[in-house]
């Protein structure tokens, strides 16, 4: 089988022994954080953010080979990089605050505003300085190297890895494809109910996930469609939560670093933000995504026939067309054998 035909993964599924690969695929994931922990000297936006998407991309890595790693070192480098992230999520979020307040179009209030974003300037450059040494005390590079120490004893073949990853698809796509609880309890006046956000969170994290992880692949032609939806659903996803997480935080801790009429402020202008992206994004999704209980029965039926045909040819449906639109994405029509060629 042709490499350059049907992307570089395909002839992974041949090996004997797939355990080489991916140690040297979470080697070269592992490797851009490592030398940003060994250079860094103070942490800009960018700076922050991408760190967040090297470890969340290292971690998609050992997720992606996980059915051939050992448990026990998998275990500590994955809480490794997860506390890594936790490190720095407190200072993102301030980040995020700081990048959204742009939106915030409020002249009469542009001392007040000034004055509140300076204090969450006074409050990251804190945090940096926490973050700065725990990472010099518990993170040092070499506590994110991957050795042989880390694949199992047992050879694992191409063709059992990829029966993993087609199971690991089918269950994501499936998630994705489950309709939402509590989506009709809330009224469109009002912010989503916490546990309703928290859904769309976890679907962000798949899609997120799911995305690198075909990448990772060097996906062919059918692959980057689908990776395109993926990076689609995160945006319109992590839109929604920005608003929600901006409203949490000002009448929570933020709120206190500002002047009322200026908390009060933004307070109306996230609601109306948030309102406007949620009721959007949320009828584009349902158009896509059976989220009513009348269609319920009709998608068990369809679900189940897709991951029958799997392989069949047109499985990525409107992925593969040249409109390729993300609030047209039906999961039924996806297979996780079509996703790997």
């Amino acid at each position: 089988m042709n490499n350059s035909e049907t992307g570089q993964h395909e002839s992974w599924f041949e090996l004997s022994d797939i355990r080489p690969v991916a140690l040297q695929k979470i080697r070269e994931h592992l490797r851009p954080l490592r030398k940003r922990l060994e250079r860094q000297r103070g942490w800009t936006v960018s700076d922050v953010h991408e760190a967040r998407v090297e470890i969340r991309r290292a971690r998609s890595a050992l997720g992606l080979f996980q059915v051939v790693l050992g448990a026990k070192r998998v275990r500590q480098l994955e809480g490794s990089l997860r506390e890594m992230g936790q490190v720095l999520g407190p200072i993102r979020d301030l980040d995020v605050v700081v990048e959204r307040s742009l939106i915030w179009n409020l002249p009469r209030r542009g001392e007040a505003q000034v004055e509140f974003l300076y204090r969450v300037a006074c409050l990251r450059e804190e945090l940096l300085a926490d973050a700065e040494r725990k990472f010099r005390a518990r993170f040092g590079a070499g506590a994110i190297r991957a050795g042989q120490r880390l694949l199992s004893s047992d050879a694992v073949s191409g063709g059992a890895w990829r029966r993993f990853l087609e199971s690991e698809i089918r269950t994501a796509l499936l998630s994705l494809a489950a309709p939402l609880e509590n989506s009709g309890i809330w009224s469109a006046s009002q912010a989503p109910p916490a546990a309703l956000l928290e859904q769309w969170h976890q679907r962000r994290k798949v899609c997120r996930q799911l995305r690198y992880q075909l990448e990772m692949l060097g996906s062919a032609t059918p692959c980057s469609k689908a990776i395109e939806f993926l990076r689609g659903a995160q945006v319109r996803f992590g839109a929604v939560q920005d608003s929600a997480f901006i409203l949490e935080r000002v009448r929570g801790d933020l709120g206190q670093l500002m002047k009322r009429r200026l908390r009060e402020a933004v307070l109306e202008l996230e609601q109306l933000v948030g309102r406007h992206g949620w009721l959007g994004a949320n009828g584009q999704l349902d158009r896509g995504w059976p989220e009513t209980a009348a269609r319920r029965g009709r998608f068990n039926q369809r679900i189940k026939k897709a991951l029958g045909k799997l392989g069949s040819q047109g499985g990525l449906g409107f992925l593969v067309s040249a409109e390729s639109d993300w609030t047209r994405f039906d999961p039924t029509s996806v297979s996780s054998r079509t996703l790997l060629g």
